[in-house]
């Protein structure tokens, strides 16, 4: 073991964490909890307690509705601006999220924050283009689907007028 970190990379990463700027860490986090990097992203939390709060992307990933409503209802518009980290919708936040896991509550609020953006307008049929495949755009019905798995959430997203054939969202278990 390294300095009593399990592996050179723990090591690496455990000092990069605790060298970012805290601009940086919330970027990294937001990337990490879209990403898939759930462990990651809770040991920027624990370093950086105030990353839940820093920001709506902040907000958005950990399914904080209290944090997301304080900032809509102060500006509802910010409900369908890109931004954050992926540049995306807030709405692909909630969608991509692997901050829920083992949480139920986070569940709840997901869907919560998922019918308010789409209430004050957001699109049912956000999208972003991925790098392996930019001919094949994911979309927010995807990532409730796939990403998040919650099937209230796909359906906040079909109750608002998602386009159920998207192309990507029904070749889930066909290799696509």
């Amino acid at each position: 073991a390294e300095y009593g970190f399990p592996s050179w990379n723990a090591l690496r990463e455990e000092v990069e964490t605790r060298v970012l700027s805290f601009d940086a860490a919330i970027d990294e986090f937001v990337r990490c909890a879209t990403g898939g990097a759930t462990g990651r992203a809770e040991r920027l939390l624990a370093l950086h307690p105030k990353l839940a709060s820093a920001t709506l992307h902040t907000a958005l990933v950990l399914g904080d509705a209290a944090a997301v409503e304080e900032r809509l209802r102060h500006h509802p518009e910010l409900a369908l601006q890109p931004g954050g980290a992926q540049g995306w919708e807030p709405i692909l936040y909630i969608c991509h999220t692997s901050m829920h896991r083992g949480s139920p509550d986070r569940l709840d609020a997901l869907v919560r924050i998922a019918r308010r953006l789409l209430a004050l307008g957001a699109n049912p049929n956000a999208e972003y283009h991925w790098n392996w495949h930019p001919e094949l755009p994911r979309t927010a019905l995807w990532g409730s689907v796939c990403a998040v798995a919650h099937v209230p959430l796909a359906e906040a997203l079909l109750d608002a007028g998602a386009n159920p054939t998207d192309g990507v969202t029904g070749d889930v278990g066909g290799g696509g």
